[in-house]
């Protein structure tokens, strides 16, 4: 391609652009928190129809591609927001369920709720299983649960086990994409004379 014939001829000229890339990427320990939380807002009753989780969480794990971390140790950050996010909606609905509806926005759109009963009624159980993988019930479905009285070791057990399978499935894409990235970074960084050799070469 012609940009592909510019970095052969001049490959100096994308260094500072590759240094401002990876200088701009927020520090591993940050990034860990970062997609904690989004994982945890995400799975938010309510807040998740708002909030465009994947966008983010594919975004930041794509920075996190370009930093030297383990990738057991994001997924684990994903996995521990999302049981948090989806225990904190669980315990709403099951403690403060006449007072849930009548707060913004369901009280605005309880349309929201009905379409989350009917998807609760339809799995049961699985309903939780299933519904973190379905984006326009996923973060309404842990609080239907607990408005209907889903027993808490049954919940639990499917909020463990269906976010053990979210979180690499929302993580690797983004991390490879980003390792894929830092690849070619470090190819241009090794690969592009210093400036002693273009001296010489003159």
């Amino acid at each position: 391609s012609a940009a592909s014939d510019v970095y052969k001829r001049q490959p100096e000229k994308y260094v500072p652009l590759a240094d401002m890339l990876l200088s701009l990427t927020p520090s591993p320990l940050l990034l860990l928190c970062l997609v904690l939380v989004i994982a945890l807002v995400e799975s938010l009753a309510l807040v998740g129809l708002l909030v465009p989780g994947v966008v983010l969480i594919t975004s930041t794990a794509s920075m996190a591609g370009h930093q030297d971390i383990t990738l057991a140790w994001l997924i684990g950050a994903a996995f521990i927001g999302a049981v948090i996010g989806d225990g904190i909606s669980f315990l709403l609905g099951y403690r403060h369920r006449e007072h849930v509806t009548q707060r913004w926005p369901l009280s605005q759109h309880p349309e929201w709720l009905g379409r989350g009963s009917r998807f609760f009624e339809r799995y049961g159980i699985w309903s939780v299983f299933i519904g973190r993988f379905v984006g326009p019930v996923r973060p309404i479905i842990p609080l239907v649960a607990g408005m209907m009285r889903m027993p808490p070791h049954t919940f639990i057990w499917a909020n463990l086990t269906s976010a053990a399978l979210w979180a690499p499935a929302y993580i690797l894409p983004g991390y490879l994409l980003g390792r894929t990235w830092q690849h070619h970074l470090n190819c241009l960084l090794y690969t592009s004379p210093s400036p002693r050799d273009r001296t010489r070469s003159r």
